[in-house]
C-alpha cells in the first residue's frame, strides 16, 4: 500500500508585515516580514509595507508621516555631531582645521494637535 501523506496541503503561516523602529527616537529601522531577534515593531498592511517609507516616525504606537508642519528640525551646538566653522555653520571642517570650530547636531521637535 502507498502512503500518500506527503501530498497533504498544509496552511502556510500568515505573513506579517513589520516595521521595526527605534523606541527612543521613533525613527524607522527597517521594513521586513522576518521575525528579528530583538527590537520594537508595528504590524502594518501590505500597502504601507510596499511603500517602505523611511521618512515616517512611530509616535505612541502609530506610524506618522513626516509632515512639514508636524516636525521642526533645529541645529543644536554640542560636543558631538558635525564639526563646522563658527563663522559659518554651513562650512564643514575636519579636526585639522586651524580656525574656530564647533560641533552641531540636529534635534527634532514634534507638534501634535492632541
Amino acid at each position: 500500500m502507498v502512503n500518500w501523506d506527503f501530498l497533504k496541503i498544509t496552511e502556510p503561516e500568515p505573513i506579517e508585515f513589520r516595521v521595526y523602529y527605534n523606541e527612543t527616537t521613533g525613527n524607522v529601522i527597517c521594513y521586513t516580514c522576518e521575525k528579528l531577534e530583538e527590537g520594537s515593531y508595528l504590524l502594518v498592511n501590505g500597502d504601507i509595507f510596499a511603500e517602505a517609507r523611511m521618512d515616517v516616525k512611530v509616535i505612541e504606537g502609530e506610524l506618522i508621516k513626516n509632515d512639514d508642519g508636524l516636525f521642526i528640525t533645529k541645529l543644536i551646538p554640542g560636543d558631538t555631531g558635525v564639526l563646522c566653522s563658527t563663522e559659518d555653520v554651513t562650512i564643514i571642517v575636519d579636526e585639522e582645521y586651524t580656525g574656530n570650530a564647533m560641533y552641531w547636531s540636529t534635534k527634532q521637535y514634534e507638534f501634535r494637535n492632541h
